[in-house]
């Protein structure tokens, strides 16, 4: 049995809340992963309504590591993607989910990272037209340092 079949059996209870889910790992496809060693696998939330599925995290298999987002990334990414549509997810439920993930991985001497963002949105924010940014800012202020210090080093010469 691969991991893949041998996670989804585990998984196969699903996850109960206001939209019910089946929990699933996917299965690489073709020859290019040479049978799924060089594939990073998602974890997703296939919802039995019928709606989107839902990516809550990967697999990798060469590197024996997992990344699993918290209910807060997911959040962020539904609000992203739908625009105001209420979040189907019943945060107690995904919370108990993500135990029951981080202890199957770190059972099989995987590590486990939790993926969480930090700000409302993920894009990054780019500086106003016209506007310099802290860090350019900074740097000139250091080589302007510099140079001071060193026409000093060499006044007292």
């Amino acid at each position: 049995m691969d991991f893949a079949t041998g996670f989804n059996i585990e998984f196969a209870s699903g996850l109960k809340g206001p939209v019910p889910y089946r929990i699933e790992l996917t299965s690489p496809v073709g020859p290019s992963t040479e049978g799924g060693k060089q594939a990073m696998q998602h974890i997703r939330l296939v919802p039995q309504d019928g709606s989107s599925s839902m990516v809550i995290g990967s697999w990798s298999q060469v590197a024996k590591s997992v990344d699993i987002r918290t209910i807060h990334h997911l959040r962020d990414l539904h609000a992203m993607r739908f625009k105001g549509a209420p979040f189907p997810l019943d945060p107690a439920a995904y919370q108990d989910l993500v135990l029951r993930l981080r202890v199957f991985f770190m059972s099989r001497d995987h590590t486990v990272v939790m993926l969480d963002v930090a700000t409302p949105s993920m894009a990054p924010q780019a500086p106003a037209s016209g506007s310099v940014s802290g860090s350019v800012v900074a740097v000139v202020v250091v080589v302007a340092m510099m140079i001071a210090a060193v026409a000093g080093a060499l006044a007292m010469r």
